[in-house]
């Protein structure tokens, strides 16, 4: 056995775009006001070596590179006839005890603006899309959304710091600087409660309009008609907080996997919840038969270390400390015969705290074939304790993961409140991984499906998207466009084609021209088809890690074995996704902002992302005001054993 120390590091996560983009359907510009002084942030002239499919030289080009790359992404999908505009800083920003933070943005907002669909707050972005007008200059607003970016990470963090690449591809101990940006970038635009964890009350006294969608289906009631007790206890309801706007619920029907897992207890002791979270590693337990067994219980130490070795024929209830890794824990359960793991950080929390995805390179290390499921800590107690247990696990294949049986999409709601991050993200159960989990993939997610869907509810419509082709559209499949599905009418109404970022039919690869986070395949060819060379094979899979005979799927790295090498014609046409990690850092959550008033309405704080601190802008009756600190502990849970 073998340990390697826990490591943590505290953030806070930002929004920033710059640059402008243009979709075929008229798209939204995006750019950037850089507050950074010469020579910093920015305008970072340090040298640097190109990296990931980022051209820049310099620091500073790097990361205006990505932030373009970012705000082309959505400015490509969302239309509107005002430019959207970021203030930003790329500055160092101060150590906090224990961590750094990475960076803290908001969007101002305006409260009860006439003309408005909804009595309520909105981001100035979206009121000025849905009113066909600036509102910036009318409310005396600097920008439509505030940022600031650490530049400062690895001072702070000594072996950490940013990864500028686009194509998804940072190391295990990297924070992927494209996907926090589309993380945050999303909060600006409306994906946001604004709500107060401590009183339940509205930043701005307005509801947001973001909560005319959330639903607590334990009252049956939306945020935005409840009290603010009401909206305090409903933070705490978790898996019983959805999204119920029309337009996610199609998109989800189709874009969501199907397989929600459950275990089942008989007899079932008094207070068992059966909360849960899948693994990434192993089997999911969709993709085999029902298990029923006994219990075996265990207790893994600091080390990893896991003496009882009675796992044959049972599932096994692991409990650990946070710094041991399910997936080492999970290779002892196998090795002795486990039918299944069931895994509990001692940590009082509900849902269970998100710690069961890891990294492509420690998937290889583990590959494991039992499935694996986190439960609470108060569970794991109530069924270890009870005599004659008999655990049942399996899949209810017609319910989307991340779903109520209705399939209305879980928000996530958590028990304690996890400041900046309950009730503005989707819940982490859900698969395939989101851009808006509440913490960073192990892997990059820029797939923007879902949470445009999201966007759509409350209010970013367009022509693109309607189901109809309008000029100058190629397509309109409606709810099903998709910037992820073979074949499928695009994000922005373009023909699925070569350089998509997606292997359509006709395709052996393709290594992507347009679409951010796609791995570049340098054995995929311009038409793309594969390039091979005699005894290397064709491309790898992305998201999969390399290997003999096809083990990764279509589009990444290399694998041995293609038209002369070891086994397979090419490398493997489809395989394993390569999803995962560590526990992965967090992309924040929703904090304050800034906001805007007009009609006697007062400004104050609107929900956004991270923390910004400002100044007041008394003629304009906009307010920078200091807002909900959104720092999340962001694990590496990097004790593994064999």
């Amino acid at each position: 056995m073998s340990g390697r120390c826990q490591r943590f590091w505290q953030v806070a996560v930002l929004l920033l775009a710059t640059g402008a983009s243009a979709a075929v359907q008229g798209g939204v510009k995006v750019t950037v006001n850089v507050l950074d002084a010469k020579g910093v942030g920015f305008n970072d002239t340090t040298p640097t070596t190109p990296v990931g499919g980022n051209t820049g030289t310099t620091v500073g080009q790097q990361r205006m590179i990505v932030f373009q790359a970012a705000a082309d992404a959505w400015g490509r999908v969302l239309e509107s006839p005002v430019p959207i505009v970021v203030e930003a800083s790329f500055a160092p920003l101060d150590c906090v005890s224990g961590g750094a933070i990475e960076g803290q943005a908001a969007p101002y907002s305006v409260s009860n603006y006439p003309g408005l669909p909804t009595t309520g707050t909105y981001p100035v972005a979206l009121a000025s899309k849905i009113l066909g007008k600036d509102l910036k200059p009318i409310l005396g607003a600097p920008a439509d959304i505030t940022a600031q970016f650490n530049g400062g990470l690895k001072a702070c963090m000594q072996t950490v710091d940013w990864y500028y690449g686009l194509d998804g591809q940072k190391s295990k101990d990297e924070a992927d600087l494209l996907s926090t940006v589309m993380h945050e970038l999303t909060h600006g635009l409306g994906f946001s409660s604004d709500v107060d964890p401590d009183t339940g009350e509205f930043s701005l006294t307005y509801p947001a309009v973001f909560s005319y969608s959330v639903l607590d289906t334990g009252t049956s009631k939306h945020w935005s008609d409840m009290t603010n007790a009401e909206r305090k206890t409903s933070l705490l309801n978790a898996r019983k907080v959805v999204w119920d706007g029309k337009r996610l619920q199609s998109v989800a029907a189709w874009e969501m996997a199907k397989g929600m897992p459950s275990v089942q207890a008989a007899p079932s002791p008094s207070g068992y919840t059966g909360f849960l979270g899948e693994a990434n590693f192993g089997r999911l337990v969709a993709d085999g038969a029902t298990i029923t067994g006994q219990i075996a219980t265990g207790t893994v130490a600091s080390n990893c270390s896991l003496a009882n070795n009675n796992f044959s024929g049972k599932i096994a209830l692991i409990t650990s400390p946070e710094s041991c890794a399910s997936i080492g824990a999970a290779a002892v359960v196998e090795k002795y015969g486990g039918l299944a793991m069931l895994f509990a950080y001692n940590v009082a929390a509900t849902p269970p705290p998100d710690a069961l995805e890891f990294s492509p390179e420690e998937l290889a290390q583990f590959p494991l074939k039992i499935p694996t499921l986190a439960v609470t800590r108060d569970d794991a107690n109530l069924i270890g304790k009870a005599n004659s247990v008999t655990l049942t696990i399996s899949a209810d294949t017609t319910r989307q993961v991340g779903a109520d049986s209705a399939g209305h999409t879980l928000i996530f709601a958590s028990n304690p409140v996890q400041p900046g991050s309950t009730g503005s993200h989707w819940d982490p159960l859900v698969r395939p991984n989101l851009l808006l989990e509440p913490v960073e993939q192990p892997i990059s997610v820029t797939d923007l499906v879902m949470e445009r869907a999201l966007l759509w509810d409350i209010g970013w419509t367009g022509n693109c998207g309607n189901g109809a082709v309008d000029s100058p559209e190629e397509c309109d499949s409606g709810a099903t466009n998709s910037d992820r599905t073979p074949d499928a009418c695009r994000l922005d109404c373009t023909k699925a084609k070569c350089g998509d970022g997606v292997v359509d039919s006709g395709e052996q690869c393709d290594p992507g021209t347009k679409t951010i986070g796609v791995a570049r395949n340098p054995n995929c060819g311009s038409d793309c088809r594969f390039i091979t060379a005699p005894g290397t094979g064709g491309a790898g899979g992305s998201g999969g890690s390399s290997g003999k005979g096809g083990i990764s799927g279509s589009g990444g790295t290399n694998a041995a074995g293609g038209a002369t090498g070891n086994g397979g014609t090419s490398g493997g046409a489809s395989g394993g996704t390569g999803s995962g990690g560590s526990a992965g850092s967090s992309s924040g959550g929703s904090g304050g902002a800034t906001s805007g008033t007009t009609a006697g309405n007062p400004g104050g704080k609107s929900g956004g992302c991270g923390c910004y601190f400002g100044s007041d802008s008394p003629a304009s009756g906009f307010a920078l005001l200091a807002a909900g600190l959104a720092f999340v502990v962001a694990r590496r849970r990097r004790s593994l054993t064999r």
